[in-house]
């Protein structure tokens, strides 16, 4: 067997996941709904914030399996890094934030003035940056 492949990059791959968008449970499963045989079921692990796509003979940490139109050649994974806490820390400050914003506005110009919309959309913006939606 030679030596592993790790890529610390995003999983490069279309995926191919159960008819709701969740992982598939078995590797069975994965093979019956896609049609695919195991050289193109991924596992996907998580350790420390990072989530490691893999062969499918991986199960400690699992949090499921996938396939990909490219098949597996048993060496190479996938290791995407996150950061949990800072999302989290995030998602907690866009509350404050925004909670601070809604009293400000109601006490001084009201929630359904012109100026009120304004910083309704500006909010939404600097949400959509923050959480890296840069879809406009």
């Amino acid at each position: 067997m030679s030596e592993a492949i790790i890529h610390e990059d995003e999983f490069p791959f279309d995926e191919i996941r159960d008819e709701h968008g969740d992982y598939f449970m078995t590797i069975e499963d994965a093979k019956k709904h896609t049609g695919y045989d195991e050289s193109h079921i991924w596992s996907v692990t998580e350790c420390e914030n990072t989530w490691t796509y893999g062969a499918s003979h991986h199960y400690v940490n699992l949090i499921g399996y996938l396939a990909t139109h490219e098949a597996h050649d048993g060496n190479t994974y996938y290791e995407e890094s996150f950061d949990w806490l800072e999302e989290e820390e995030l998602a907690e400050a866009e509350i404050i934030i925004h909670d601070a914003l809604v009293a400000a506005v109601d006490d001084s110009i009201g929630r359904d003035s012109d100026e009120a919309k304004k910083i309704d959309e500006a909010w939404e913006l600097i949400t959509k940056k923050l959480r890296g939606d840069n879809d406009e």
